[in-house]
């Protein structure tokens, strides 16, 4: 499946950055991820410097608290989020992160805009995440392409959620530099998905 992935958006050429959602870490494959992919730092969250862009990736875990019984007691993403507290606060007085022209925070399920009675993390980084300086926010997850052109549920900053799983409803996000300018194109087979941000 990676490489079906990767090949269909040249990553033998192109740099391909992969971010786990919730869906791999439930399936069988989950537990040998990290050894087909790599994890900067062994971690499945962090920061990297691409041109003049500072990307954030932040792992929210499962959609649904670590007590739900079909987890079975073998989950503990409250603690991988309580971690990435730390990061967070590290990454936003970080140099590179301060001199960065541009700032992206990904995440698979969406911080702001997520829609779910179940979102802890908007509560443990919002504190944070409200007054860092990103340009935007992308994620997934929600299966429906959402556009928060001024934010929401506190971000300062636009929100964009990627489409659902078919060919009638996904999307895909393109982030390119043109110029000195981000360019943050969203496109699918429903026109009224496409988004196009220049910052």
């Amino acid at each position: 499946m990676i490489h079906k992935l990767a090949d269909y958006v040249n990553g033998a050429e192109k740099p391909v950055i992969f971010l786990r959602g919730n869906h791999e870490i439930r399936n069988f494959y989950s537990a040998g991820m990290h050894h087909l992919i790599g994890y900067y730092n062994e971690k499945t969250y962090g920061a990297f410097t691409w041109g003049a862009t500072r990307f954030v990736m932040l792992d929210c875990g499962e959609d649904k608290p670590d007590s739900v019984s079909v987890y079975a007691g073998l989950n503990d993403f409250t603690r991988l989020r309580a971690e990435q507290i730390d990061f967070l606060r590290q990454e936003i007085k970080n140099k590179a992160f301060k001199k960065a022209q541009h700032r992206v925070l990904i995440s698979h399920i969406p911080i702001y805009g997520n829609g779910d009675d179940y979102n802890p993390c908007l509560k443990l980084w919002s504190p944070m995440l409200d007054k860092a300086p990103f340009n935007v926010a992308i994620a997934a997850h929600n299966h429906k392409a959402v556009f928060y052109p001024n934010g929401t549920d506190g971000s300062t900053y636009p929100v964009i959620i990627g489409g659902g799983p078919s060919v009638k409803s996904g999307t895909v996000t393109i982030v390119s530099k043109q110029g000195k300018k981000l360019k943050i194109e969203v496109r699918g087979k429903n026109q009224k998905n496409h988004v196009s941000l220049e910052f």
